[in-house]
Parts: structure tokens; sequence; C-alpha cells
């Protein structure tokens, strides 16, 4: 048996992923990686997960890159497009789940031109999106910090480091993350994670951008509106804003 293989199950004992109730090529906009151990699992489960389940079953989104599963040549024109492409894997990668994409194989074993074209340039047009972290020589500040301790403060959310995060005090339910930029700043995609290894915990997420440079006014951004669910990855691609200092409100 191949070692640190993941198994794809839902009913009857648990295994390492779920299947989302859908081969459509998304996930619910809310997606917690848990399930619970035992029981049956409706769509609700399966596509939303369960909040407070008991057991690690993240979801996996699989879908063809194709109408159909297996290869027919009559499909060779229906290939999914980038923007298709782009957008299966913002509403799946991009709410915390898995992404299996599948390519129908030719008779002669291989995977048709047309659809390793469109894979490369997926993740091509991925890296492009990525390529620039802009928060990188920001500064941040919190509305709270786990014990005041330099382990935990704001900087760590934005340090680029995966084994480094922000925490607060166990009674804070609520908090906000305040990351200044110095200068009017232009972005069109915001990604938050959680520190996973400790579980998936924050439950909404709220961004916000200040309205003048000395002002105090908050403005809500969309599309990441007032009490939006939030998992232990979350990503937005939304139209370019140009903006001060940011606020992300967590809790």
């Amino acid at each position: 048996m191949q070692p640190n293989i993941v198994i794809w199950n839902d009913g009857g004992d648990r295994a390492d992923l779920r299947w989302v109730g859908t081969e459509g090529g998304w996930i619910g906009e809310t997606n917690w990686s848990l399930l619970n151990a035992t029981g049956d699992v409706p769509f609700e489960m399966l596509h939303y997960g369960v909040e407070n389940g008991d057991s690690w079953v993240p979801g996996e989104v699989n879908t063809s890159i194709r109408p159909e599963w297996f290869y027919h040549p009559g499909e060779d024109t229906k290939v999914k497009t980038l923007p298709q492409l782009m957008d299966t894997w913002y509403n799946s990668v991009g709410r915390n789940a898995t992404f299996l994409l599948n390519f129908p194989i030719m008779p002669n074993g291989l995977i048709h031109p047309n659809d390793e074209k469109a894979a490369l340039d997926l993740a091509a047009a991925v890296k492009e999106a990525f390529a620039e972290n802009l928060v990188k020589n920001a500064k941040a500040e919190a509305s709270d910090t786990r014990g005041n301790s330099r382990k935990f403060r704001a900087s760590n959310a934005i340090d680029e480091k995966n084994d480094t995060f922000w925490a607060t005090d166990d009674e804070v339910k609520t908090a906000s993350l305040t990351i200044d930029f110095s200068k009017p700043t232009t972005f069109n995609r915001f990604l938050a994670q959680e520190y996973i290894r400790l579980g998936q915990r924050v439950k909404a997420l709220q961004l916000k951008r200040r309205l003048t440079e000395t002002g105090r006014n908050w403005q809500k951004q969309q599309p990441s509106g007032i009490n939006e669910s939030c998992d232990s990855q979350r990503l937005r691609p939304q139209s370019y804003v140009s903006i001060l200092p940011i606020r992300k409100r967590v809790r």
C-alpha cells in the first residue's frame, strides 16, 4: 500500500476525504472540514460540512475538464475554458476544499492536447494571479494578542510563514487585524488562512477599507460582507479596489 495516501469515503466508516454532493465543480460557501464519525451524511453535510463535527473529513471537489467523464471525440471542442476552470478553482480551493480534475483518456492512453493545454493555462493563470503579495511589506496591528506575546503578534499573519500565526486570548470571540500599506494600494484578491494544525475555528470574516488617510470611518468591502462565513482557507476574487489600510474582522 502506498504510504501517506488519503482515502475517499463518506458513507459508513469515515475516511480521509468526502464527496461534496455534486460534480459541478464547487463546494458550499461555508465549508467546514468536519463530519460526525457515525450517522447518515445528507447533501447539506457533504456540501457544507459539520461545524461541530468530531471527525476531520475535508471536502474534495471533483469535476471533469469535459462534459463527460470518459473520452468522446465529439467533446474535443467542448473542453472547459480558462474562465470556467478559474471559477472552479476559486469555488473549490478558494473555499477550503481540494480540487480533483478529471481528464478523459483517449484510446491511445494519452490526454488530448486540448485538455492538456487547458490544464497548463489554468496553472499559469493561478501562478500569475498570486505572483505578488501586496502585504509583504505592510504593517499589521491587532485589537488583541494572546498573552501580549510576540509569539502570537499581528505581524505573524502576513509574514508568509506556515508555522507562525496571530492569535487572541481564549475569551476573545471577535477581533480585528488592521493592515497598513502606508499608501493607497490597489488589489483584486484577498486570501485568509487559519493555522490549521489547531483546527478550524474562525466562523466569519468581514473585510473593510478606511475611507480617508486620516479619518476613522471604515467601509465594508464587497463581496466580503458582514458575517460572511469563513473557512480554514478563504480566497475571494473581486473587482479592483484602491485602498488605504484594510481591516479584517474575524469571529
